[in-house]
């Protein structure tokens, strides 16, 4: 195994440890309308390059990484799924929100994307340069105070690669999608919706409003293998997706394990990694 594989095998284990699966897990066999063939088809026409609103990428430059934190949720009974994805990320450098992307058999469309919230938003320089020194954070979060002290040793351990030149390095300053991530990891990933938001944007969009209170929590993780939509692979190119698929017509959340952590590639780790290891 290679060392960039070995790490992100490290970070898939303190990563499941940190999101709780609570409520999600196997259910009970019997008669399902599901087939895998009808899962994977919806998720393949709807999670490639070419739909509109655009479908969730991961597959970027690191300096051009805006992704903070992401979480996939499937819901699930015998007739009826959800696949829900939440990317935690920063936009025009300002505005740190949640965007929610939906799959599903019981929505009236088989896909929606959702600019879901915004937890803050700093417009100016001045009140950037107020709270993401990179050794002092002070911040407002949904009426709730947050002040830190990052240290080196915590960059070291999160492989954070700060830029050399430019505004961030002159003032001293985190920049945004540095300062995201660090209040992902600091504050145990606080801004996935709750199992309760998340039902109510099943109800917002579903066919019939009562089937959000049928579907079961059935799984969650935050690493997977996500389609590269910028190379042409759509869901069914990948093993995460093919398998989810699987699991959300069987029932049968165990076969996640027989997925091959080493393809993962949502974490923005990954791709620091990545350049990493094709720099050397």
């Amino acid at each position: 195994m290679k060392p960039t594989q070995v790490g992100l095998f490290i970070v898939t284990l303190v990563i499941a440890h940190l999101i709780p699966n609570s409520g999600a897990g196997s259910q009970p066999m019997k008669q399902t309308f599901l087939t895998s063939e009808a899962v994977l088809a919806i998720l393949d026409r709807w999670l490639r390059a070419d739909v509109w609103p655009p479908a969730p990428h991961f597959e970027t430059a690191p300096e051009e990484w805006d992704i903070a934190d992401q979480r996939l949720t499937v819901f699930r009974n015998d007739s009826h799924w959800v696949v829900i994805i939440e990317i935690i990320e920063v936009t025009g450098e300002s505005i740190f929100g949640r965007q929610i992307y939906l799959y599903s058999n019981c929505l009236r469309e088989e896909y929606y994307s959702i600019q879901d919230k915004e937890f803050f938003t700093l417009f100016t320089a001045e009140e950037y340069e107020a709270c993401a020194s990179r050794h002092h954070i002070r911040l407002s979060i949904a009426g709730r105070a947050v002040e830190f002290f990052p240290t080196d040793e915590e960059y070291e351990h999160l492989g954070f690669h700060f830029p050399e030149e430019g505004y961030y390095a002159e003032k001293g300053l985190l920049p945004p999608w540095l300062l995201l991530q660090y209040l992902c990891w600091k504050l145990d990933h606080p801004f996935f919706a709750s199992e309760m938001e998340l039902r109510e944007r099943i109800r917002q969009y579903a066919k019939e409003p009562t089937v959000a209170d049928q579907l079961c929590l059935f799984f969650q993780t935050n690493l997977w293998e996500h389609p590269r939509l910028h190379k042409g692979q759509t869901a069914a190119d990948t093993e995460s997706f093919r398998m989810l698929a699987e699991m959300i017509a069987s029932g049968d959340a165990s076969l996640w394990s027989q997925v091959d952590p080493s393809r993962f590639n949502s974490h923005w780790r990954y791709w620091v990694e990545k350049e990493r290891a094709e720099s050397q």
